[in-house]
C-alpha cells in the first residue's frame, strides 16, 4: 500500500467495519438502563440483544449479491445511510418498539455495508499483489475484532481507529445517563468515517465494483 490515499481509504473502511462489529455488543453497556426505563421483560431484553445480529449475519450474502448486481460503491453508500439513520433514531427512541426496530434497521444497514466494503476494497487495489496484501491485513483486522484482541501486526491506522472507538465506549459507560450516548458513540465515529469514505470512494473509477459479466 504505497499510495497514501489508498492507505487512508483502507483505514476508514477498517474503522467502519470495526463499528459494524462493535455494535453487536455495544447494547450490553446500557442494557440495564434500557430495561429499567422501558420496563422490559426477559424476552424483550433478549430480543433487543439479538435485534442487530440477526439481520446483520442473516443478510450478509444477500447484501453481497446486491453489491455484485448494483455496484459495490452504490450499495456501500446506501448501507452507510441506513445504518447511520437508524443509529440516530435509536439514540432518541421514545419506546421499546422504536428502539428494537432501529436495531433491526442497523443490522440491515450493516449487512449492506460490509460486503460492499469488500467490493470497494477490491477497486482500491486492482493489482493482484496489492490486493492480496490488503486482504491479509483486512483478515487480521477482522480476526482481532472477533477475538477481542488487538493484533499488533496490523496496519497502524485500523488499530488506532478501533482503540479509539473502544476507549470512547468505555468512558461513556461511566458517565452516560440513559442510553442515547451508547448509540451516539458508534454513531459519531461511524458518521465521521462514513463521510470520509464517501468522499474517498468518489475517487474510485466509475467502473469500480460493477458486476462481472459471468
Amino acid at each position: 500500500m504505497t499510495n497514501s490515499k489508498n492507505r487512508l481509504a483502507f483505514t476508514i473502511l477498517a474503522i467502519i467495519q470495526a463499528t459494524l462489529i462493535f455494535t453487536i455488543s455495544l447494547i450490553m453497556i446500557p442494557l440495564p438502563k434500557i430495561a429499567s426505563e422501558f420496563t422490559l421483560g426477559s424476552s424483550q431484553v433478549l430480543l433487543l440483544q439479538v435485534a442487530y445480529g440477526l439481520p446483520f449475519s442473516g443478510l450478509l450474502l444477500f447484501g453481497g449479491r446486491l453489491a455484485d448486481r448494483y455496484r459495490g460503491r452504490r450499495m456501500f453508500v446506501i448501507g452507510l445511510i441506513v445504518f447511520g439513520a437508524a443509529s440516530l433514531v435509536a439514540a432518541f427512541a421514545p419506546s421499546f418498539e422504536v428502539l428494537v426496530s432501529m436495531r433491526f434497521a442497523q443490522g440491515i444497514g450493516g449487512a449492506l455495508t460490509a460486503p460492499a466494503a469488500m467490493a470497494v476494497l477490491r477497486a482500491l487495489f486492482p493489482d493482484a499483489v496489492a490486493f492480496g496484501r490488503a486482504m491479509a491485513i483486512w483478515g487480521g483486522h477482522q480476526a482481532g475484532l472477533a477475538g477481542g484482541v488487538m493484533n499488533t501486526s496490523m496496519e497502524l491506522g485500523p488499530t488506532v481507529g478501533l482503540a479509539i472507538l473502544m476507549t470512547v465506549a468505555s468512558l461513556q459507560a461511566d458517565v452516560v445517563q440513559g442510553y442515547a450516548w451508547a448509540f451516539g458513540t458508534a454513531g459519531v465515529v461511524y458518521t465521521f468515517a462514513a463521510v470520509g469514505a464517501i468522499v474517498l470512494t468518489r475517487r474510485i473509477p466509475s467502473g469500480a465494483g460493477e458486476p462481472s459479466n459471468h
